[in-house]
Parts: structure tokens; sequence; C-alpha cells
């Protein structure tokens, strides 16, 4: 398209392509020098230049030339995006874009007068400007040299390469020759139907795999949480877990956990009496195993004592209470040392025998990262001065103390303390202790002993009260380290109106 004015005025004449040459180019500097400044109005093109014109006689003339780039040859009037040199000051301070000129000058087409003729007019291929940041070819001479830009300007752009894709016959390179078709067709239908045996094995192996994906347990990071809101909660604690001693009655009570899904701590024995160290029993010590490998987070595997023995006569006989603290430190950690050859998650939870315990107790437990103490209320009550608290925090633990025990110890004692027959509470009595508690939005924690639930009647009242617990809706079944840990790490919170607890319960980090 022309520059004059009218829509039928002829195309001014081209100036032969003036480059501005990189530095390097020193024998093209004052070939671009003697051409700009033959731009004065009026003035003809420098002789060497002239000699390359197409058609020069002082008036206007149509001149292509054809630039070649990457071995495609492109006319002036391909080149799209017009960039205006408005004098040659500007010309000279871009002395690294190579580019066409069309300059116009003065003749029958005339550019009007004054500084207008001196309007120089670049076209410049996008693509060819973005090729220049990288390397300079001097379209003088044809000398190519690396870019030097200038200093605080973006350098040169990243050079970009894409693999080679394999022709067909590459595709069936890994088959011996001798399998290969010759016919090019054949070789085609055979690429073919590899791709579709391949797809084919492909959805067949998804297919199959899917059902033992959803077979396997959700990851816990996906399982969804959400806070139960709870009038109260329970724990049930199962004191004197043994070897050897009334194992089919242990397994019974346990059961009745397991059917009911609701959990339990088991106070267990390392060395009773210092003549039955759990791993002398593997039986017991699998068994347990099993417990916490079949329900999860159901059975908490509690320490009670070391030796379940009356050392002192601290609050009427204790095993730790009244002992220095190296003493209760070493008998604690050859207790530990049974528990944890004996189950596989011993948890942080401490149920001193005969519900006794003192301060320093409680130091050495602080000390080994224990996290909770289950004693009797009667006596945190009386120690601790407490007024029937059902949890409190003292000594860097969680006091938890029994509030109902299953055996009536009062009329054991009226019988003379026979042991093959230690009277239990009538169930109205237990039932009567729960909605009290639950009626404050209490913790009620219910001590049992596995080895007095000798009869199926003893069983079902077990499972009975159990079940008027459930029949309120709106109580929360936890173990004594779930209670303790969670209102460590805020996902057990005591509310103005009972409690909440963010489910599922996460397994303890112990």
């Amino acid at each position: 398209m022309g520059i004059g004015d009218g829509a039928g005025d002829p195309e001014p004449a081209i100036a032969p392509a003036l480059v501005a040459s990189p530095p390097a180019c020193e024998r093209c500097v004052e070939r671009r020098r003697r051409a700009v400044s033959s731009l004065a109005l009026d003035e003809e093109p420098a002789v060497e230049d002239a000699d390359r014109h197409a058609d020069w006689s002082g008036r206007p003339a149509v001149w292509t030339r054809l630039v070649r780039e990457e071995g495609v040859e492109h006319s002036l009037e391909e080149l799209d995006k017009p960039i205006t040199v408005r004098n040659r000051a500007e010309l000279r301070r871009n002395p690294h874009l190579e580019c066409r000129l069309r300059v116009g000058w003065g003749g029958p087409a005339g550019f009007g007068s004054g500084r207008d003729r001196d309007r120089l007019e670049l076209l410049a291929d996008v693509a060819t400007l973005a090729d220049l940041q990288t390397i300079e070819r001097c379209l003088e001479c044809g000398h190519r040299s690396p870019l030097k830009p200038d200093a605080g300007t973006v350098g040169p752009l990243p050079v970009i390469t894409f693999p080679t894709l394999p022709t067909p016959e590459q595709n069936l390179s890994w088959i011996p020759a001798q399998f290969v078709p010759e016919s090019r067709v054949r070789r085609g239908v055979l690429s073919t139907a590899l791709i579709v045996m391949v797809l084919v094995a492909g959805i067949a192996g998804a297919v199959s795999v899917t059902p033992m994906l959803e077979a396997q347990p959700a990851d816990e990071a996906s399982v969804g949480t959400d806070w139960e809101e709870y009038d109260s909660i329970v724990i049930f604690r199962n004191d004197d877990i043994q070897p050897w001693y009334n194992q089919e009655e242990m397994r019974a009570v346990d059961d009745v956990f397991i059917e009911q899904e609701v959990p339990v701590t088991l106070g267990i024995i390392p060395d009773t009496n210092e003549s039955a160290p759990l791993t002398d029993d593997p039986e017991l010590c699998d068994y347990l195993q099993s417990l916490e490998a079949d329900h999860p987070e159901q059975f908490e595997m509690a320490i009670h004592g070391t030796t379940h023995e009356p050392v002192t006569d601290f609050y009427g006989a204790s095993e730790f209470g009244g002992l220095s603290e190296a003493e209760q430190r070493e008998r604690l950690a050859e207790g530990e040392a049974l528990l944890a050859d004996c189950v596989d998650s011993p948890s942080s939870t401490f149920i001193p025998p005969m519900n006794t315990y003192d301060t320093t107790t409680v130091e050495v437990l602080a000390e080994s990262n224990y996290t909770a103490v289950s004693g009797g209320q009667w006596f945190t009550d009386q120690y601790y001065e407490t007024d029937n608290e059902t949890y409190f925090r003292a000594g860097g633990l969680t006091h938890v103390p029994e509030t109902q025990s299953f055996e009536d110890w009062s009329a054991y004692e009226e019988t003379g303390g026979d042991d093959s027959d230690v009277p239990f509470h009538d169930l109205e009595t237990l039932t009567d202790s729960f909605d009290a508690s639950h009626e404050r939005n209490g913790v009620h924690v219910v001590m049992l002993h596995y080895q007095y639930f000798t009869s199926d009647e003893r069983l079902e009242k077990l499972d009975s009260l159990i079940e008027h617990m459930q029949s309120e809706d709106d109580v929360g079944f936890l173990t004594i380290e779930q209670f303790a840990e969670g209102l460590e790490n805020g996902t057990v919170e005591e509310t103005d109106d009972g409690w909440r607890v963010l489910e599922p319960i996460e397994a303890v980090d112990r």
C-alpha cells in the first residue's frame, strides 16, 4: 500500500536496504553512515547504493527485495509490522535492529516538504526481531555475530528444542526384523493392533485393581472429621489383666465391649506379685496384640502398677505412694519394660494399684511422658482436697479418678473378703450413678475387674448398663488416654452444657 495521499498514487521509491550493522561488522559501519547521510532532502543515494538500485532516475519507482530467513523467502509486502523511525538520530540509537527501510524521495509523488520528507518507515517481521535477540546478521555483507545487549536490557531468549518423533518404521524397531511386514500398509496395521492391545491391557488392569483399592482402608488424611456434641463422657476401666488368671472371663468381658462398640482402658499388671511376668504367658500377649490390631483405638493398654503389691501403708495401702523418687522410678521402669515386650502400643496412662499415689509418683510419671493417672475419687478428694472432681490437672498430668465401681466393696468386707464371690452393685445403683453424672454433664469413670464376671448374669448386667447409657443418645465413650490427650491437644473440649469431641478420634501419637 502506498504512502502517498491518493489511492491511485504510485508506490514511492524504495531505497536500497539500509542495515544497522552490529558493532563487530566494521566494514559496514562506514557504508551505513554514508547511506544515512544521503537521506538529506532531494539527495540521491550514494553511488555504491545507486548501483544496486533497481531504477534510480530521481523519480519514484517500485523496488522489492527478498529477505531470506531460515530458508524461507519473504517479499517486502509480507512484512506485516511497521515500525516508524522519525529521524536519523533515532535510527542510529537502534543499531541492533535488522530491518528493511522504505524511504520517500522527492519527485512526482512528493512527500511534502521540510522534515516530513525525512520520515523513515521501517518494516520488520516480528519473528525476525525475536531471532535477532540471539544473533545479528548484517544484510550488507552477510556477517553474523552474537548479540551483545545493552546493560540493563533483557538477555537472549532461551533456546527451545523439541524431541524428534519416531518414524513409522522406528515404531516397530523393537520387533525382530523377520516379524516386521515389508508392506507399508501391513506395518501400519501391525502398529495399530499393538496400540489397541496396549490400551485393552491398561483398561483391564485398571478394572481389576479398582476393587482392591476400594477394599483398602481409607488413608487417615482423607477421612473427614467433625465435632460431636455430648452431654456427658463415660470411661470404662477394666483392671487386673494378668497372666493365666481367669482368661475365659477376661475374653467374655472384652466381647461385651466389642459387641457394643464401646472403648475400654485395660489396666495390665506387668509382674503380678513379682512371680508372674507378662512375658511368661505368650498366649496372653498374643491375645492382647490381636485386640490392638483387630479393634484399633478401642482397647487401651495401660500399665497397672508393676507387681500390684501393697508395698506401703500410704492411705491404707499403696505400691507407689510413700516410696522415694528413686524407688518409684525403678519400679516403673521394670513394669514398662515388661509391658512393652507384651503389647504393641503401651499407653500414656498410669493406673496405680489400690487407687493410691503421691506427688512423687506424679513427678516420676511426668518425667516419663505420661499424660494421665487414674486412681480413686475417694483418694483424690482427700489427698488433693478436691470436691468430687471427675477430672483435674495437677503436676503436669490429667487426673481421671474412677467415680463408680462395679463391685460392691463395702458388701465384700461385710462377707469376710471371699475373693471367689465379690458382690456387684445392683443394676439400679449403677444406672442411677450414671444418670446423676449425666445430668451434671460430668465424666463418669466405671471401674470393674474382669475376674469377677463368672456368670452370664453378671455379663448381662454389664451389657444392660452399657445399653442404658447408650439410650441417652448423647453420651461420648472414650478411653482414659483419649480423654486426657484430647484435653491437651484440643480435640476434647468442655462446653457450658456438656462436651464436644472431634471424631473420628485419631490414633494417639506415642
